[in-house]
């Protein structure tokens, strides 16, 4: 083994242990993966193990080919000290080969191997969740055709009627689904719905007695720690109130009344907690059932499921196609057969799995087939099990963990040791978890199982702040839900509150960097080290639980503030404004009586067609024609300006029809994209970023599987498959839910949300792998539904287990954190809240926080206190103090101030006008010359002329944009030449060539931008301009502007007058965006061919007159 890292006895128990079955139960921080890939190696070197002869499953692809990467650096590690690297260039060649993956693509992988054997083509395709969801209602479709055609089935026709509401059976649907999907986890679907009406003959009561006698002992228990607890602080006469309060619990009777006689708040909390839940279960087993109960429909669905699952595989084998639910399923039928199993068995000398918390009982069925003596490893944390939604059992790694022997393993490794937290952080997660996570509420008793630091744990720190929200009359009253409130200022203020402290957070990041960029020149490290360390906003995550108000509000804020934040959350590219233009044109071209798509095409700024002229059209059509047909039958039978513009509107619509007959829709689109100029109005109007959401756009149709015609693409759209992901900047702040975060670390963790109250399951229907499925009984009269006692057992069993998986999201939420744990949450002062220091009783993740928390130094805030009047100039953050301004950093700081900018215009009044640079110096020197570029003007639909200024000026500032000074001149123009720029014809090539020669000797030792587009705040109004060329060079900047101003244009005072306002404002606004001093602006004209100086123009101008 490498002497580089020092294991723990138990690390190196879960490396170097031989011949048997190994279960490692590696809590938050305990180096599981790191372990796993040091066994991989272990084996490797001593054993002569082969990659090639292992099974390594992970939870997820992203983990697979971190996996494999990990290996390749530990394995060229070893190679590199080795004294024979021919051993350790042979694994690593096989990496890109070994079966390291997740358990579903190892099963699509073992269904090809073995086609032959299941009756399966050997070409099936895979089937995305759309695909598969639009297959499942076709077979819905089948299997309600077939049940509601049939003769004597009154039971279905009630149940199905019982659930159409308004028009539609959306209820039956996903009611289905959800009992199909929940059914094809386990590893025998039939015999799960042979078995799910089981209980209804009146056994549940037996499974119901047995939870309820567990909860009991639980009470008990709890009932024995706090007369204990009374004894030792002398508090006699709330002591024999509480054993007589345990003796009636005992007795299944009403319990006594209770004593606070010489106690505290804080046990009288507790004391009055314990009687509340010793009340309720009193009440809960006074009036139980054992009464058998109607099944009727109850079975109608088990066989209507069961039809619709019979539809679904004819349909997939007809189509030759599978989900990896049907490969998971095939691969344990091949596993089955004897023969096969062997043959597999024989491949895999190691089999390893990772985070086996998380798996589901078919996927268990699978992977237990490959056991053979000693060869299974297995690992994960019951404490982070949090994907129940994909009907992931942690029972399962619960069972073999409790009776290991039988199912062959060796006693459980239990990794407690934490190498991410800071001791305060770990103090507090025990402090939390100790009486929250027990054998009755979790699947372990957490005390036994304590997270522990090691010898170089940093000390950390955890910091609470508790948030008093701001009444508003005719407020929803919520305890601690800050999101029913029903008044965004608090949100605002709270929002506010985090955004200052994650600035001093900053700060203090910045500081730590600038003390180790010291100690690493003297030390002089590596400077890929160095590099590493320079991040600055990836080291803080906000956590939320869920999708939030607040998240949304602190995202909006922090990048107000100049702080790159980013939002993890679910887009689709025809939410976004600029991609809806693209597909409102392709739903025209599809369905020419589109009215909706067609006004939304012809009123944009490339065809510039107003609403008053919409209604000239409309009323002058002959028939009650659509509004597109009135458009029509308005450019054939009228010639005057606006039948122009209509018939410049349908040639490019049917234009674009006939090339949509034979070209895929990326072709159709990036044509429009190009002939609207799309791409640079983009840039100019909303920046680079809805720029790069275009190009995305464009990416995604050329792996759209449904992009060969407009019609299929646009039904996927229709049918929310035009998913899009962001990705975040390098360096940047995470705002993201607790399940986007597991396996992930930061070094500093805003954890927000936590006083969110819990959803009640108010399904119809319940699965569940033992009682079956549960329905609530069908009152036929009022055609209500109501709970019956298998419905209300199998609802608390539910709720537990969501209870249960939120405390583990709660533990996964506070172990992200390896230096600083910041707490914001909301709650009410009330008497005894957490507000004035009580631990509240309340199962949100605030509630089961609450007694640790008061035991922090914790600061309470009334937002009564907090003035928030929104962000001003005075931002409580200095972006130029942290991020020093250079090279490619200045697009982010042009685009980080378009988007501030952006912002404030959203929600400004009518007073503040948007405009462009040239327009304010055209208010001053009042002339209608040349304007900086404006798209809006340049695609308005206009009568040709020889030659249009407009077309001409954007041809010419494409084409220096294009031309790469670093060639030289011949190579570079012929570069621009196949650009395919539009209008290119009016471009003179001489007039280039003298702008290069003038141009190149100002880029000599510096840095250039071109054609950025900002906005500026001026006043009372925002401005909007393009730089067509900065140069940075020694910390300083140059403006360069071109101008194809005509020569008579040049002649005129007022011309001049406007570029000389124009300098000013240049020099302004770019110095204080870019943070850095601008010491000129020039101006080319390509009439003049050189540089001009409006001043000097203007003396020669006045002497001529």
């Amino acid at each position: 083994m490498s002497n580089k890292i020092k294991w723990s006895g138990k690390q190196l128990d879960a490396i170097e242990l031989r011949d048997k079955n190994l279960l490692v139960s590696a809590s938050a921080g305990s180096g599981k993966t790191s372990v796993m890939i040091a066994r991989i190696i272990d084996l490797i070197e001593k054993d002569n193990a082969q990659l090639d002869k292992m099974l390594i499953s992970t939870f997820t692809r992203a983990s697979a080919l971190d996996m494999k990467e990990k290996l390749y650096e530990k394995l060229l590690e070893k190679r590199n000290e080795s004294a024979d690297p021919k051993k350790y260039d042979e694994q690593i060649s096989l990496i890109p080969i070994a079966d390291i993956s997740t358990i579903d693509s190892w099963c699509v992988k073992l269904v090809r191997n073995y086609f032959y054997a299941i009756d399966v083509d050997p070409g099936f395709e895979i089937l995305d969740d759309l695909e598969s969801d639009a297959m499942l209602m076709i077979a819905i479709d089948t299997a309600l055709n077939q049940f509601l055609n049939s003769a004597n089935n009154e039971d279905f026709l009630v149940l199905y009627e019982s659930m159409y509401h308004r028009r539609s059976d959306r209820t039956f649907r996903e009611l289905i689904s959800k009992v199909y999907e929940f059914a094809m986890t386990q590893s025998n679907p039939e015999e799960w719905f042979k078995n799910s009406l089981n209980y209804y003959d009146g056994s549940y009561a037996k499974v119901r007695d047995e939870m309820y006698a567990e909860e009991k002992q639980g009470l008990l228990a709890e009932c024995d720690e706090m007369i204990n607890t009374l004894s030792a602080i002398g508090a006699t006469k709330a002591k024999e109130k509480m054993q007589a309060f345990a003796s009636s619990l005992q007795a299944d009777e009403k319990p006594s009344s209770l004593s606070y006689a010489d106690t505290d708040p804080f046990v009288r909390t507790k004391m009055e907690k314990l009687r509340d839940k010793g009340n309720a279960f009193i009440a809960k087993i006074a009036d139980l059932s054992n009464e058998p109960i109607n099944s009727a429909y109850a079975k109608q669905i088990v066989e209507f499921t069961l039809a619709v699952k019979k539809a679904f595989e004819e349909e997939k084998a007809k189509k030759a196609v599978m989900d990896f639910s049907d490969c998971e399923h095939k691969a344990y039928e091949l596993l089955c057969k004897e023969d096969i199993l062997e043959d597999v068995k024989k491949k895999y000398d190691y089999v390893f799995v990772d985070e086996y918390q998380d798996t589901n009982p078919l996927q268990e069925a699978i992977v237990s087939k490959l056991k053979k003596g000693g060869n299974m490893f297995y690992v994960g944390d019951i404490k982070q099990s949090i994907y129940a939604f994909r009907n992931c059992d942690p029972k399962i790694f619960k069972d073999h963990y409790d009776n290991y022997e039988s199912y062959g393993f060796a006693e459980p490794i239990d990794f407690v040791t934490n190498y991410r937290c800071g001791q305060k952080i770990i103090d507090f997660v025990n402090e939390v978890f100790v009486p929250l996570m027990t054998k009755n509420f979790g699947g372990i008793d957490y005390s036994k199982y304590m997270l522990q630091g090691f010898e170089k744990t940093k000390e950390g720190e955890v910091k609470a702040t508790i948030f008093k929200p701001v009444e508003k009359a005719g407020a929803v009253d919520c305890d601690y839900d800050i999101y029913n409130k029903n008044d965004v200022s608090n949100v605002e203020k709270l929002s506010y509150m985090i955004a200052e402290d994650i600035a001093k957070t900053i700060d203090k990041i910045k500081k730590k960097i600038e003390e180790e960029k010291k100690k690493e020149e003297e030390k002089k490290k590596e400077n890929k080290k160095k590099e590493e360390d320079e991040s600055i906003f990836s080291n803080i995550a906000v956590l939320t639980p869920t999708r939030n108000p607040l998240a949304g509000k602190l995202y909006e804020m922090l990048n107000q503030l100049g702080i790159p934040t980013h939002m993890t959350k679910e887009l689709y590219f025809s939410s976004n404004p600029t991609i809806r233009y693209i597909l409102d044109i392709l739903a025209f071209i599809n369905d020419n009586e589109n009215d909706v798509a067609f006004v939304s095409a012809i009123t944009s700024s490339f065809f510039n067609i107003t609403p008053s002229e919409i209604l000239t059209f409309c009323k002058n059509s002959k028939k009650k024609y659509s509004i597109a047909s009135s458009a029509r039958w308005y450019a054939s039978n009228n010639d005057d300006e606006l039948s122009q513009k209509l018939k410049y509107v349908f040639e490019f619509f049917d234009k674009y029809y006939n090339y949509s007959m034979f070209m895929p829709v990326k072709d159709t689109v990036s044509k429009i994209i190009v002939e609207l100029d799309y791409f640079d109005k983009i840039i100019r109007d909303k920046g680079i970023k809805e720029a790069d959401m275009l190009t995305m756009f464009l990416d995604s149709l050329n792996s759209c599987p449904y992009a060969d015609t407009i019609e299929s693409y646009l039904k996927y759209v229709n049918d929310g498959g035009d998913k899009c992901e962001i990705k975040p900047d390098s360096d940047c702040i995470n705002i993201m839910t607790i399940h986007a975060s597991k396996g992930l670390e930061f070094p500093y963790v805003y954890f927000i949300g936590s006083e969110t109250q819990n959803k009640h399951n108010s399904s119809l229907c319940l699965t569940d792998k033992q009682l079956g499925l549960g329905i609530k009984t069908l009152n036929t009269n009022d055609k209500m539904y109501e709970e019956n006692a298998l419905y209300s057992l199998m609802k608390e069993i539910s709720e537990k287990k969501l209870l249960e998986e939120k405390a583990r999201l709660l533990y996964v939420a506070l172990t992200r954190a390896k230096e600083g744990l910041y707490i914001y949450a909301s709650a009410e002062k009330t008497k005894n809240s957490i507000y004035d220091g009580y631990p509240i009783d309340s199962d949100t993740m605030l509630g089961w926080m609450s007694e640790a928390i008061i035991k922090l130094p914790f600061k309470t805030v009334d937002g009564a206190d907090v003035e928030f009047d929104g962000i001003h100039n005075n931002n409580i953050y200095n972006n130029s103090d942290v991020i020093k301004l250079a090279d490619e950093e200045f697009v982010t700081a042009l685009q980080a101030r378009f988007d501030k900018m952006k912002e404030v215009y959203a929600s400004t009044s009518n007073d503040i006008l948007k405009t462009s640079v040239t327009q304010i110096a055209s208010e001053w020197a009042e002339s209608d010359s040349e304007q900086l570029p404006q798209v809006d003007e340049e695609r308005a639909y206009k009568p040709k002329s020889k030659e249009d200024p407009i077309k001409k000026g954007n041809a010419y500032h494409k084409t220096m944009e294009l031309l790469d000074f670093n060639l030289d001149f011949e190579d570079a123009y012929s570069k621009v030449e196949s650009a395919g720029i539009a209008d290119f014809e009016l471009v003179k090539k001489e007039k280039i060539h003298s702008a290069y020669n003038a141009v190149k000797p100002l880029l000599e030792n510096g840095k250039a931008y071109k054609e950025k587009s900002f906005i500026y705040n001026e006043g009372s109004r925002l401005v909007q301009g393009i730089i067509d060329l900065l140069i940075i060079r020694d910390g300083v900047a140059t403006v360069v502007d071109y101008k194809t101003t005509s020569a008579y244009s040049l002649s005129q005072e007022k011309t001049m007058l406007e570029y000389e306002k124009q300098i000013a404002f240049y020099a302004k606004a770019a110095g204080e965006i870019i943070g850095l001093k601008v010491d000129k602006v020039e101006l080319y004209s390509f009439e003049k061919d050189s540089f001009i100086d409006p001043e000097e123009e203007l003396k020669k101008i006045i002497r001529i007159e």
